[in-house]
């Protein structure tokens, strides 16, 4: 019989577990959200820059709002949109998770449920920009168990 006491973990273990999920992260702790948010939009800006692309003042002046914008759809939005179409988003994304079976799912989830609904987005499938977003969380909540 072991004389090793079970202590209850704090609340700080608990939440660091759980938010080293990024997709759980994302959705239910807002420090996390921002920090994603933040991380993607500067990854985008950074391959404008990259590419040499001239951005026009209504780029930059949109690409200003969204930055300042505190809203957790446009932040959510942005994300899934960057995870399909920005190679460095996607690659940061996927690589919160662990080699093996972790990865494999988060890049199997991307591809059976992320880029599916965005190309729906961009097809005009979707009636406002909340429903697409609203689908993917719907479906990382039940496919991935979060």
């Amino acid at each position: 019989m072991s004389t090793e006491v079970m202590l209850p973990k704090s609340y700080f273990e608990v939440e660091s577990h759980r938010t080293s999920n990024l997709f759980y992260g994302m959705l239910f702790d807002v420090t996390c959200r921002l920090n994603i948010f933040t991380s993607v939009l500067n990854l985008i800006k950074n391959t404008f820059s990259k590419e040499k692309y001239n951005l026009s003042q209504r780029l930059q002046f949109i690409l200003g709002k969204i930055y300042n914008e505190q809203d957790a759809i446009i932040q959510h939005g942005v994300v899934f949109y960057g995870i399909c179409y920005n190679q460095d988003v996607r690659n940061f994304i996927i690589c919160h998770y662990n080699v093996g079976e972790p990865r494999d799912t988060i890049v199997s989830f991307i591809e059976t449920f992320i880029e599916p609904k965005t190309q729906q987005l961009l097809d005009g499938k979707y009636r406002s920009f909340v429903e697409y977003v609203e689908d993917i969380r719907f479906h990382i909540l039940i496919e991935m168990g979060i």
